[in-house]
């Protein structure tokens, strides 16, 4: 008789309220969204976590933080993430090849192709997929973009929790919008003419919307070698403020900074030591400050 009760209240609650966070508490059971690269893993952790759907949301990232995506290959265990994933968080091919051919039973959002999107001028002859710099995740507006359509597709997943996701939304792109004006803030002094050469082409997110201009580009491949001509025109040019590289790559820049004489300043992209994405912004603005202040 008590099983009767307790299985008629359960019905009863369950059509006033539903029970799908009852379910989700398993993890075998909750919503799994996978991403290629740790930014895009840390937009969507600060919004599930803002919107306090831990225990409903799983999220997993790919690529080791110390790995370039241009050359990182699928892993078996990888490959079953991403067929088992309900949601796949990735650029799009011209920067994760590695993932264009890899079914899920979920969907697979490029960022790439998101409405709303802010692109870079092209800022050198190096260039990625004519002219489209996928490095998005640099600029803070389209992390804002990457929040607003995982927030659509969360809200269609779990409706009864769409109130908090609008709420959770609407606090985290205030909080996005601000890096920019803070960014702009702390560098307001810091200006350097010619500005930041970069080791390999892909920060045009970064600077664009913060009024950074580059100076010049080393390469577009990391491992490709630049003949003893190409060497010699960026060293009779301008001198950078420094040679910004990703820290994933320092080794292979520091033989060009020297052969150059130009102060070499790691910055980390892919946020290896970020635990959310304004600490991990926060860092790159860091990075680039050091850059535009240096006196060697």
């Amino acid at each position: 008789m008590k099983f009767v009760k307790t299985a008629l209240l359960l019905v009863v609650f369950c059509t006033v309220t539903p029970c799908l966070s009852q379910d989700r508490l398993s993890v075998q059971d909750k919503l799994s969204v996978v991403s290629s690269i740790k930014p895009l893993s840390l937009v969507a952790s600060d919004l599930i976590q803002g919107a306090g759907l831990e225990n409903f949301v799983s999220v997993q990232v790919l690529l080791p933080v110390n790995v370039s995506p241009h050359h990182f290959a699928l892993r078996v265990s990888d490959q079953a993430a991403v067929s088992k994933a309900d949601l796949v968080l990735w650029i799009g091919p011209e920067l994760e090849g590695f993932l264009a051919k890899v079914a899920s039973r979920g969907i697979k959002l490029s960022l790439a192709e998101q409405q709303g999107i802010r692109w870079p001028a092209e800022v050198s002859d190096h260039s990625h997929h004519h002219g489209r710099d996928p490095h998005l995740w640099l600029n803070p507006e389209n992390a804002v973009v990457l929040a607003s359509v995982l927030a659509d597709w969360l809200k269609e997943q779990l409706p009864e929790h769409s109130e908090q996701l609008e709420k959770a939304q609407a606090r985290y792109q205030e909080v996005l919008l601000s890096l920019l004006e803070n960014a702009k803030s702390q560098l307001l002094n810091s200006t350097s003419n010619p500005g930041p050469a970069v080791y390999h082409d892909g920060f045009g997110h970064l600077f664009q919307p913060l009024g950074i201009k580059q100076a010049a580009a080393i390469t577009e491949v990391p491992e490709q070698q630049l003949g003893l001509q190409t060497l010699m025109k960026l060293k009779k040019g301008p001198r950078p403020a420094c040679l910004l590289a990703d820290a994933a790559e320092l080794s292979l820049a520091q033989g060009y900074a020297e052969k150059l004489a130009w102060p070499l300043q790691a910055v980390d992209l892919m946020g290896a030591q970020a635990t959310s994405y304004p600490e991990y912004y926060q860092g790159l603005v860091v990075a680039l400050k050091g850059c535009l202040e240096n006196k060697e």
